[in-house]
């Protein structure tokens, strides 16, 4: 168990039977009163924030978080499939298309999970594309679509940042 006082930014806790990512903890000392700690949660599985103030002496049970090379097999509707070795892992979460937006099938990810629970999808942060349409913006080879500069053309091998979605370089 970990005290209030030792909080850190980025520390994965459990409270009230939900996971949460600590956030900018500090400790105040007042002139008159006790010493207590804030901090700004944040819910591993549905992203809400919320403000909390802790005595120094609450406690909290510290997670590790777990991190899982897999591949990226496809989605239907809110459900994402990931294969590692013979296992398939689905999860279900509208916040997951985002982050697989630029990503094709059979690439790898990074599951994190928290005990054996997926909490996020870490992608690459540069993904290379094709360009196979050119209209008001660049369909790429997975659908996804971007602006561009003019001197892209069709068939064109470009970088993305998958994070932003902009256009990065052409290959």
């Amino acid at each position: 168990m970990t005290s209030a006082r030792e909080l850190r930014d980025g520390m994965i806790i459990q409270r009230k039977n939900s996971y949460y990512r600590v956030i900018e903890p500090q400790y105040i000392k007042p002139a008159n009163g006790a010493a207590f700690i804030t901090a700004k949660l944040e819910n591993l599985f549905n992203h809400g924030k919320t403000q909390v103030t802790f005595s120094p002496n609450d406690e909290f049970e510290v997670k590790q978080t777990e991190e899982r090379e897999t591949r990226f097999s496809g989605s239907e509707e809110n459900e994402f499939c990931f294969e590692s070795g013979n296992e398939m892992i689905k999860v279900k979460g509208s916040s997951y298309r985002k982050q697989l937006k630029y990503i094709n099938q059979n690439e790898t990810v990074k599951i994190l999970s928290v005990e054996g629970k997926p909490f996020t999808v870490k992608v690459p942060d540069i993904v290379e594309r094709r360009v196979i349409a050119l209209h008001d913006k660049a369909t790429l080879d997975n659908g996804a679509e971007i602006a561009v500069p003019s001197f892209v053309q069709v068939n064109d091998l470009i970088r993305v940042n998958s994070q932003t979605g902009e256009f990065i370089s052409r290959k």
